[in-house]
Order: structure tokens, then C-alpha cells, then sequence
């Protein structure tokens, strides 16, 4: 049995812990300015879309973020 969606992308508020399932919509690879690797995402749910960033472990993780993939997000959110 699925879990069920318990937080939608607009009722996300800034320095709120964000733990759920989204979709992924988009995601491109990018570079800090000191050179380390991160993704770029664009997730979504049936409220809208929001930007996320993985920091760690890219490689890991981003065939796991392709577009049309659902993600475990766990972390705060944050305005940018």
C-alpha cells in the first residue's frame, strides 16, 4: 500500500521540514562555483511546482531523479 501525501508543494513554507513524495519534472546537472557537482530539480504535485537542490552524493542519486520519477524529499525549505 502506497503512503499517502501528507504535504502539498503550496503549503510549503520557508525553513519548514519538507518530508514526502513528489515528482520530478525536470533536472539538470550544474556546478557551484568552486566546482562541485549538484542537481537542479523542478518538482511537482497537483498544487504546483517548486525548485530543489541535492548537494550530495550526485552521482548516487541521479539516475534515481530523472523526469517522471518520484523522490523521497527530506530536508528544510528554503527561499532562494
Amino acid at each position: 500500500m502506497a503512503a499517502e501525501k501528507k504535504l502539498f508543494i503550496n503549503q510549503i513554507k520557508e525553513g519548514q521540514a519538507v518530508d514526502d513524495i513528489f515528482l520530478v519534472k525536470d533536472m539538470n546537472r550544474a556546478e557551484t562555483r568552486s566546482g562541485k557537482p549538484y542537481l537542479a530539480l523542478t518538482l511537482m504535485d497537483r498544487s504546483g511546482e517548486i525548485g530543489a537542490r541535492l548537494w550530495e552524493n550526485v552521482d548516487a542519486f541521479s539516475s534515481a531523479c530523472e523526469p517522471g520519477s518520484l523522490v523521497q524529499v527530506l530536508g528544510p525549505a528554503q527561499a532562494v
